[in-house]
């Protein structure tokens, strides 16, 4: 550091640091809220309090104890809670009377600065350079009183801003707090299955996250143009969810589903095969009127028995045909 530099420091570090009139008065209001919280836990836990969590007691006996032992830990443990909750007594007494000492200085600082701004910079500094001529005493009173009409209503409205800027802090605060038990709750509703594909996603997107983009790149095979459109999609990961498109099942292919020209093969065989069946039967009608069905049910039962067969079995319009040549026939 130069010399010029650290003595500009040393310089602006000197000066006297304070806040202004509208943050003062905001932070008077958010003392009150922590005063009364406070107040109300010292008077229920008999001045314990859950503001002040330090344990100095158990750090005390951690520095002279440098070694393990149960038997002095159990001999020590009664006198740390002892101490912790006297401690803590203590500490919550302090933080009341500095909250209450800070609230006082800050009410002293606003007071001051009211009185010093309405009765003497509001004329000197803001009214009288706009006067043409002087006035009397009676004068200046009237007139700075209307300008404090119009200052205390600039005051107030700051003030209800600020406020305003509180609530929703806190209303945030709050919130999260309901959406943090709420998201607690449903994790442990969950079911072991899902928690545990909760517990492998977090533990692989933490990894994820480790390593250099080189090897993301490679493992999520992609270029590097691509990587970079897709950088956004690839952070985390969650088990059991895949951004790749689902393939559609296979379809078992049934016998209606097979082609057409395997369909009009099978139709001109089982023409041809009525024709000749036809045939016999007129030669033989005399004898053994009923073979030739027989013949055909018995070869169409086998080849409907057979596995994994191209059989289709036909349609409306070709037993309309097949019935209609048996009748000619006859």
């Amino acid at each position: 550091m130069l010399p010029a530099q650290k003595k500009k420091d040393e310089s602006t570090h000197n000066l006297p640091i304070e806040m202004g009139f509208i943050d003062k008065l905001g932070e008077m209001y958010r003392i009150r809220k922590i005063l009364r919280d406070l107040k109300q836990e010292m008077e229920h836990s008999n001045g314990l309090s859950t503001g002040y969590a330090r344990n100095e007691a158990k750090f005390i006996a951690d520095q002279i104890l440098h070694f393990r032992s149960t038997y002095l830990q159990s001999v020590m443990t009664p006198k740390v809670k002892e101490l912790d909750i006297t401690i803590h007594k203590i500490a919550n007494k302090a933080r009341f009377e500095f909250y209450v000492g800070i609230y006082n200085a800050l009410r002293l600082q606003c007071e001051t600065e009211y009185d010093i701004f309405m009765n003497r910079d509001l004329w000197v500094v803001v009214a009288e350079p706009f006067c043409d001529r002087t006035h009397s005493q009676y004068g200046i009173v009237a007139i700075v009183r209307a300008l404090m009409v119009v200052v205390n209503k600039e005051i107030w409205k700051a003030f209800l801003d600020s406020r305003l800027a509180i609530f929703k802090k806190d209303a945030g605060k709050r919130k999260k707090k309901e959406t943090d038990a709420d998201n607690v709750l449903k994790k442990k509703q969950m079911t072991a299955r899902e928690q545990c594909i909760e517990m492998i996603g977090e533990e692989f997107t933490k990894k994820w996250e480790a390593l250099p983009p080189e090897l993301k790149m490679v493992m999520a095979g992609v270029t590097k143009t691509d990587f970079t459109k897709q950088s956004s999609q690839i952070h985390t990961f969650k088990v059991g969810s895949s951004q790749q498109k689902k393939k559609k099942p296979h379809s078992k292919q049934y016998p209606k589903q097979q082609t057409q020209a395997t369909n009009l093969q099978l139709q001109s065989e089982n023409f041809t095969n009525s024709q000749n069946d036809s045939q016999r039967s007129e030669q033989h009608t005399t004898n053994i009127p009923f073979k030739s069905n027989k013949q055909d049910f018995v070869s169409n039962k086998k080849f409907k028995g057979q596995p994994n067969s191209n059989f289709s079995p036909p349609s409306f319009r070709q037993q309309k045909q097949f019935f209609k040549h048996f009748e000619n026939q006859n």
